[in-house]
């Protein structure tokens, strides 16, 4: 199972390298790298499948084909996402999931039980999670390093386990901005 999702990641890390290298003439602000997730440690839930999705900002893809419900926990450790065998439904009171819609912050109005409105009419959902962000710069943009930890709970039957793993930064390869006319 490691195998392909290595394989992808590597295609698409190579991929996206290439289009920023070979880029059109005067693209600005391209970033001197890239924040990338990795996951150390996750539960064994039968029939439980988690990927990282790569690009500028990562993604989690989830599908979940095991027997009851599975609950993934936001942020504050709120209900953010339930899984179950009628597809995927997404918490609208959840601060995690009004983060990633763009809402600043939640209303007062929206705390409270839990609000469930369906997302997915199969048991497989990607979103861009917060936690896959950075929250702090790179010591030097130059050199790979690890920046922080990430962490999400998953709920099954009452028992709460995590995934969890690390933000690494990636300096992205130089380019020389010069036009390229075929003389070296």
């Amino acid at each position: 199972m490691k195998k392909p999702m290595i394989i992808l990641s590597l295609a698409l890390a190579l991929f996206s390298q290439g289009l920023l290298a070979h880029g059109p003439e005067g693209v600005e602000d391209v970033p001197a790298g890239l924040v990338k997730a990795s996951i150390a440690q996750q539960p064994d839930i039968d029939g439980l499948q988690i990927l990282l999705l790569e690009g500028p900002r990562q993604g989690i893809l989830l599908s979940y084909q095991g027997t009851g419900s599975l609950t993934v926990l936001g942020s504050e450790q709120e209900p953010l996402l339930r899984f179950s065998h009628n597809g995927v439904e997404a918490n609208e009171t959840s601060p995690t999931w009004q983060k990633m819609q763009g809402h600043s912050s939640p209303s007062e109005t929206d705390a409270g039980d839990p609000r469930w409105t369906p997302v997915a009419s199969s048991s497989r959902y990607a979103w861009m999670d917060p936690r896959l962000s950075a929250a702090e710069a790179p010591v030097s943009t130059d050199k790979p390093q690890t920046l922080s930890q990430w962490r999400m709970g998953l709920n099954h039957g009452g028992d709460t386990q995590t995934v969890s793993g690390d933000l690494h930064w990636h300096p992205l390869p130089k380019t020389d901005n010069r036009h390229s006319s075929g003389h070296h």
